[in-house]
């Protein structure tokens, strides 16, 4: 069994610094995409997840542009 694990003792639980030290070590680790700069990812997969997702699914979550709004709705009136 690996991951996380829940500690219900407080002394049990790392220090601050050292939880910090861990996520530092995760960051020196990502990887940016070559393609997508908006894209990151562990440095242990040999390619971009996001883009395998974008290609997938024709919607790139990280996308710097925004869906166009939709159009608006004719309004109907009701009688005269």
């Amino acid at each position: 069994m690996g991951g996380a694990r829940r500690v219900t003792d407080p002394a049990a639980r790392p220090q601050a610094q050292e939880g910090l030290r861990a996520l530092d070590e995760e960051r020196r680790q990502a990887r940016v995409c070559p393609d997508r700069p908006r894209h990151s990812h562990g440095s242990h997969l040999s390619a971009c997840p996001w883009c395998a997702r974008a290609a997938a699914s024709g919607h790139d979550v990280f996308s710097d542009t925004a869906a166009p709004a939709p159009a608006p709705r004719a309004r109907h009136g009701r009688g005269g």
